[in-house]
C-alpha cells in the first residue's frame, strides 16, 4: 500500500535539471532504436506494426508515472510475444485478422491476472532453476523466427507466419517474385547498418536509417515502385477506431466512383444485410453490399434475379444480377459460418462474392458510413 500513496513522477524527486538535457537526447535516441524492434515483436503477436509502436511507447511512459525507482528496465518483450503469436496459430487465427484483434486483448487479460497471481505468491524466485543455457537458446530461437518473418517483406511479400518450415517456405514463395525496389531498400539499410559504424562509430544509425525513410516515404513515389508503407501509423490511435482508404474500380457505381474516399468503421459488431463493408482480398482492399449472412441461402439465375432464401431481391440496385460465368459456385448457395455474401452495385461488372466466394469475417474491415466524393483529383 506504500506504493499506492507515492505521487506521480515520484522518481524526479531530486531530479538534477542540469542532466535534462543528456537524458532527453538519450530517451530519444533508445525510443528510436525500440520502435523497430517493437514492430518486429508486434507481428511475432499476429498483430499489425503499428501496435508495437504504440506498446513501446505509451506503457513506458505510465510506467515512469507510476515508478518509484529510477532504474527500471521495461517494454514489450520477445517471450510473450512469441508464445501469443504461437497461441494464435494453434487456433488457425489469421495473423493480424478481425479475430486476432479480439482475440489478443483477451490473451492479454489473462496474462495480467496471473502475473498478479505470480506477484502475490512470489513466483520469481522460480526464475532461480532455470538454467542459463535454456534462456539463451529460447532467446535465440525467438531472434530467429523474428529474422524468418521479416525476410519475405525485404523481399517484397507479405510477413511469413507459421513454424520453422512453414517460415522457410514463405521465404522461397517471396524468392520468386520479388519486389527489386523494395529489396534494394532493406538490403541496402542492412548493409550500411552492418558497415558504416565501423567507420564512424559516434552516428547513431538506426536512427539516422529511420529518418532517411520516413523521408523517402514522405517525398519519393514508394507506392508506384511496389514498396509497402506503414500507412496505417499515420492515423495514431484513430487506426483502432477508423480506416480511411481510397476506393479503386467501378464495383460499386453509382453509389461509390473510383478514387472516392471511403471511412470504414472498424468496431462494428454485426453486420446486417444492405451494409457496405471493405474486405481484403489477395489483390487489395475492395468494397461490396452485403446481400446475405451465414446460413441464408442465395440463388442467382441466368434472367438476372436474385434470391436470398426464397425471397426475391428489389430494391434501387440499376443492374441486373447473373452469375459470374469464371466462379465455381453452383447455386442454391449456402452462405457458410462466420462469413457474408457480397455483391458490387454494378452487378454487371463487379468482381464480387459470385466469383471470389463468401468473405469470411476475418476479411472484412469494417463498415463503410462516409463517401468523400473525388472532384477532379
Amino acid at each position: 500500500m506504500k506504493a499506492l500513496s507515492q505521487p506521480l513522477f515520484a522518481s524526479l524527486h531530486g531530479y538534477d535539471r542540469a542532466q535534462l538535457g543528456p537524458d532527453l537526447f538519450s530517451g530519444a535516441l533508445i525510443a528510436l532504436l525500440s520502435i523497430p524492434i517493437s514492430m518486429g515483436y508486434a507481428q511475432l503477436a499476429g498483430l499489425p506494426p503499428v501496435y508495437g509502436l504504440y506498446g513501446s511507447l505509451v506503457p513506458i511512459l505510465l510506467f515512469a508515472m507510476l515508478s518509484t525507482t529510477r532504474e527500471f528496465i521495461f517494454g514489450v518483450d520477445a517471450a510473450p510475444a512469441a508464445m501469443i503469436g504461437a497461441v494464435l496459430a494453434s487456433l488457425g487465427v489469421t495473423p493480424g485478422g478481425a479475430e486476432a484483434m479480439r482475440i489478443v486483448p483477451v490473451l492479454t487479460l489473462y496474462v495480467a491476472l496471473w502475473l498478479a497471481v505470480f506477484a502475490l505468491v512470489h513466483a520469481d524466485k522460480a526464475v532461480d532453476y532455470i538454467s542459463e543455457p535454456v534462456m539463451g537458446g529460447f532467446i535465440s530461437g525467438v531472434c530467429c523466427e523474428i529474422i524468418l518473418m521479416q525476410v519475405p517483406k525485404l523481399l517484397g511479400s507479405a510477413t511469413g507466419t507459421g513454424e520453422l518450415f512453414e517460415l522457410l517456405g514463405h521465404v522461397f514463395d517471396a524468392a520468386k517474385v520479388i519486389n527489386w525496389p523494395t529489396a534494394a531498400l532493406g538490403f541496402g539499410t542492412l548493409a550500411i547498418l552492418l558497415i558504416a559504424p565501423r567507420k564512424w562509430p559516434k552516428v547513431p544509425w538506426v536512427p539516422v536509417m529511420m529518418v532517411a525513410g520516413g523521408l523517402l516515404g514522405a517525398f519519393a513515389p514508394l507506392d508506384d515502385w511496389g514498396v509497402a508503407l506503414l500507412a496505417a501509423v499515420c492515423w495514431g490511435f484513430l487506426h483502432f477506431l477508423f480506416m480511411i482508404t481510397q476506393v479503386k474500380g467501378m464495383d460499386m457505381f453509382p453509389a461509390v466512383k473510383d478514387g472516392d474516399l471511403a471511412i470504414v468503421f472498424r468496431m462494428q459488431q454485426e453486420y446486417a444485410k444492405n451494409d457496405v463493408i471493405a474486405y481484403r482480398t489477395d489483390t487489395g482492399t475492395k468494397f461490396g453490399r452485403i446481400v446475405a449472412r451465414a446460413t441464408d441461402v442465395v440463388t442467382i439465375d441466368d434472367n438476372g434475379s436474385l434470391t436470398v432464401n426464397g425471397t426475391t431481391q428489389t430494391g434501387e440496385i440499376l443492374y441486373p444480377t447473373y452469375p459470374d460465368e469464371d466462379g465455381s459456385l453452383t447455386y442454391p448457395y449456402t452462405v457458410p459460418e462466420n462469413s457474408v455474401f457480397v455483391l458490387g452495385d454494378y452487378r454487371t461488372r463487379a468482381t464480387d462474392s459470385r466469383l471470389l466466394g463468401a468473405v469470411s469475417l476475418d476479411q472484412v474491415e469494417g463498415k463503410v458510413i462516409t463517401i468523400l466524393r473525388r472532384r477532379g483529383l
